[in-house]
């Protein structure tokens, strides 16, 4: 059975944010899990700070509140390496005279993904579905977990986060009364992480650890979005 220890369960703090631990060293064993719990307390800890929001603004300051506040803290604390991420594809080589027209594009695109993500935080917060959130963040921490697992040489993350990613997800989706909508975004990245990671790959020649931040923050403003249509969803 694996176990986590607070060893391990800081390291993959340093390894996610920029609270003061150290980031991966030799011997700490396999981070994946670790990086999944400490990407659920990233989320829950955005989970509340929209609650708060939406409680403190009511549905439309709090939604305009949280469209503000959450996302930037989120980025923020996590070094903004998602955002890096997506900025180095904007700025990715073109060809031909059509080189700046291309780059206006890819800039105009860049800042529409990020006012989206914080629409869809805003809307989410002021249809006290903060906890969304939370869901987002365990959906973006497997992907994380597997990507790091894939580079570091171990393969993937195994079954267990995926499993740990699920329970919390089914767990979260129904105190929200939306279980099966956490359901399906659930199997949804799981089945959908393998294609988004052989689409990208050759579109985005990224070094290092970077694809893998492109991954996470695509998979994270996905999820947001489905989460939006899903709650606003005529019933």
């Amino acid at each position: 059975m694996a176990r986590v220890n607070l060893g391990q369960l800081r390291t993959a703090l340093g390894v996610l944010t920029r609270l003061p631990f150290d980031e991966e060293r030799p011997g700490e064993g396999d981070l994946s899990l670790p990086l999944v719990l400490a990407a659920g307390l990233v989320g829950l800890a955005g989970a509340i700070a929209g609650g708060l929001c939406g409680w403190l603004g009511g549905p439309v300051a709090g939604a305009l509140l949280g469209g503000l506040l959450v996302p930037t803290s989120l980025w923020w604390l996590t070094r903004g390496r998602g955002l890096q991420a997506l900025y180095a594809v904007v700025q990715g080589t073109g060809t031909g005279l059509g080189r700046a027209d291309e780059l206006s594009l890819r800039m105009a695109a860049f800042h529409a993904l990020l006012l989206l993500k914080m629409l869809c935080t805003g809307l989410l917060v002021g249809a006290g579905a903060a906890l969304w959130l939370f869901i987002a963040w365990l959906l973006a921490g497997v992907v994380l977990a597997d990507e790091w697992a894939a580079r570091e040489g171990s393969g993937t993350a195994g079954r267990l986060p995926w499993l740990v990613v699920g329970v919390g997800c089914i767990l979260a989706g129904g105190c929200l009364g939306q279980f099966v909508g956490a359901l399906f975004l659930t199997v949804l990245v799981w089945l959908g992480l393998p294609v988004l990671r052989r689409w990208l790959a050759p579109r985005c020649e990224l070094p290092g650890y970077a694809f893998t931040w492109l991954l996470v923050e695509v998979a994270e403003t996905v999820v947001l979005l489905l989460a939006v249509l899903i709650v606003f969803a005529p019933r």
